[in-house]
């Protein structure tokens, strides 16, 4: 006698529909390759930013009678594609034998894992040229203090659902050691006005805020109070796979929704990754407390407790104790002043290499923390370094940017020049390039965000647009019309 199978009620179908609804838009089948590989690859960023005015063109260096940059390799690009300088950094051999003083031996072991982009202007110059927002919000501070716009990039991917695909145990780690007040470049707007990110001020806070033992064991036991609710559809489901109960293909079929259903539980649960990491000792100077920061970031990024971190250098030294006069008279003047410090005058640039130093160091560690199939987290990691502002008077013309990881779709070992040839001189010594916005458009693409994703205030792009000098209106207006895309050649991606 054939023994029938009881049908299934109602509640048990919708519940099911209800699942199978939920299930289609993560079938990794249906994505494209991009995207797959972006699932079961995390894209993660780091900011590394630092204050006060870099040297970029003025400097204290003089060679054969001609005062050189201590930052960018020196002389002429070699070559010029499509209006853009290229420079092949494994190609340069400076009067010292390295691409420039700034950077020197540090960098010379990297110098296909990096690359500095040169010629971006910030598109709000009537304000007070300061402003740690620019760096990421492509804005400066007005008069006030106020800032022009209201995100920051790492903020927008914080916030995305795109860009994680499941709710992080921690959205960013943000710090500024050594630091009195908590300093971020981060920026949002997401509770309707303007927020500024607040950051851990010792590695101590950050492992006790991601790392120590009672807070994962908090975090865990909240994980385990928050049962996501297809748990409940599939204990039905699998009441269903009793022998006796479906035909063979039903069976099969059933079997494969519960493993897509499982899948979707992995992306929606707060997991707790499990991260053995040692409580940080006390730093010697300002070189270990930035590196014992770093070591915390990095195992945070490496175990998946998040994929965003910024990082702020605040000092220009090994000393423990900023001495902000010291380094805010070497940004205006070239040099800082004897007055400030109580000992002999320092160069400015001696200051921007021990900083960039620091940033080497940053790279080097990702470079060597294994991320799964010969892989390290260096090549899934977009690095940007930013800083407040680009000379010491208050300007930003020629941000200093420097970028690193994600050679699949960053093209790494360049200096690009994005000055528009031939070059002319409009003040200071300064040659207008392209807006500062396109580096940021550049790394949300890189990230995987479109401008659905990433577009604010309604306004097309990403920063603020209308704030430079009237007089280069016509300079900058066809880069102005088009806002959303990369910057050319440093951009690999679609």
């Amino acid at each position: 006698m054939t023994r029938s199978r009881p049908e299934l009620t109602r509640r048990q179908w919708l519940r099911g529909a209800g699942s199978a609804l939920v299930a289609i838009p993560l079938l990794p089948s249906l994505l494209p390759r991009s995207a797959r590989a972006a699932i079961d690859a995390p894209r993660r960023f780091v900011f590394v930013g630092s204050r006060w005015g870099r040297d970029i063109d003025r400097g204290h260096i003089v060679v054969d009678g001609v005062r050189r940059s201590p930052w960018y390799p020196h002389g002429d690009p070699a070559d010029v594609r499509d209006g853009v300088g290229v420079t092949r950094l494994a190609d340069v051999a400076g009067f010292d034998g390295f691409v420039s003083p700034v950077f020197s031996e540090a960098w010379d072991g990297i110098r296909d894992k990096f690359t500095i982009v040169r010629g971006l202007d910030g598109m709000q110059l009537a304000g007070d040229g300061h402003g740690t927002a620019m760096a990421m919000t492509g804005s400066g501070t007005l008069p006030g203090g106020r800032v022009g716009f209201g995100y920051s990039i790492d903020a927008v991917m914080e916030e995305s659902a795109k860009f994680y695909a499941q709710v992080p145990v921690v959205g960013a780690i943000r710090t500024s050691v050594g630091n009195k007040v908590p300093t971020t470049f981060s920026y949002s707007s997401k509770t309707g006005a303007l927020q500024r990110l607040v950051s851990d001020r010792n590695p101590f806070d950050v492992y006790a805020r991601v790392f120590h033992p009672e807070t994962r064991a908090k975090r865990a036991s909240y994980a385990q109070r928050h049962t996501p609710v297809l748990n409940g559809v599939m204990e039905e489901y699998r009441a269903l796979l009793r022998p006796g109960r479906l035909s063979t293909g039903d069976r099969y079929k059933l079997e494969g929704h519960l493993s897509l259903i499982s899948d979707i539980e992995k992306r929606l649960g707060v997991s707790v990754p499990d991260c053995g990491v040692e409580a940080p000792t006390e730093a010697a100077n300002a070189q270990a407390l930035h590196e014992l920061t770093m070591d915390l970031e990095i195992a945070a990024l490496s175990c998946g407790m998040t994929n965003i971190v910024s990082h702020v250098i605040l000092h220009h030294n090994s000393e423990i104790d900023i001495n902000r006069p010291e380094a805010h008279s070497a940004a205006h003047g070239g040099r800082s002043r004897p007055e400030d410090s109580g000992r002999a005058a320092v160069p400015q640039w001696h200051f921007d290499k021990w900083v960039m130093d620091r940033v080497a160091t940053f790279i080097k560690k990702l470079d060597a923390m294994p991320d799964g199939d010969g892989s390290t987290l260096l090549d899934h990691t977009v690095l940007q370094y930013g800083n407040w502002e680009a000379r010491g008077y208050h300007n930003f013309y020629d941000m200093p940017v420097v970028l690193a990881g994600s050679p699949d779709v960053l093209s790494m070992g360049y200096l690009y020049d994005y000055r528009p040839r031939p070059l002319y001189d409009f003040s200071h010594d300064i040659w207008p390039g392209r807006p500062y916005n396109e580096i940021l458009i550049t790394l949300l693409h890189a990230v995987g965000l479109q401008p659905e994703d990433y577009e604010r205030f309604g306004q097309k792009g990403f920063g603020h647009y209308d704030g430079y000098d009237p007089k280069l209106s016509d300079h900058y207006k066809p880069f102005l019309q088009v806002r959303n895309t990369p910057l050319p050649l440093l951009y690999k991606g679609p």
